[in-house]
């Protein structure tokens, strides 16, 4: 780890079981799955792609609005602090809550970290 980016390794017997990756990181690497850049496609994108190669376990039932999601198949989790997805700009209610930060709400059209799971 160091001020930018890291990696998050989880161990169980002695064996890494997950490994991490920050979005940070991808300003010094290319971070591709399956030919998709996984933190510069957006999340919709990456979901509907990796849809057709697994079932996907995501938090919330409205798959746009998610911020975990898991495919066990293909042992891949995506995580993003918040969701956020253009059809929020049509609820009012959201645009009145969310005007003073509505700028940075874009960037969570993004993952924020991929973890390869075993």
């Amino acid at each position: 780890m160091d001020n930018d980016s890291f990696f998050l390794v989880q161990y169980r017997n002695g064996k890494a079981t997950e490994i991490g990756i920050q979005r940070e990181l991808s300003k010094v690497a290319s971070i591709k799955l399956f030919g998709l850049d996984m933190f510069n496609t957006t999340a919709e994108c990456i979901i509907d792609s990796l849809m057709k190669k697994d079932n996907v376990i995501c938090n919330e039932k409205d798959l746009q609005l998610g911020t975990e999601y898991i495919f066990p198949k293909i042992g891949v989790r995506l995580w993003r602090e918040r969701a956020f997805h253009p059809k929020l700009l049509k609820d009012p209610l959201y645009m009145e809550e969310m005007q003073a930060v509505l700028e940075d709400e874009y960037q969570y059209q993004y993952f924020q970290m991929v973890t390869i799971i075993g």
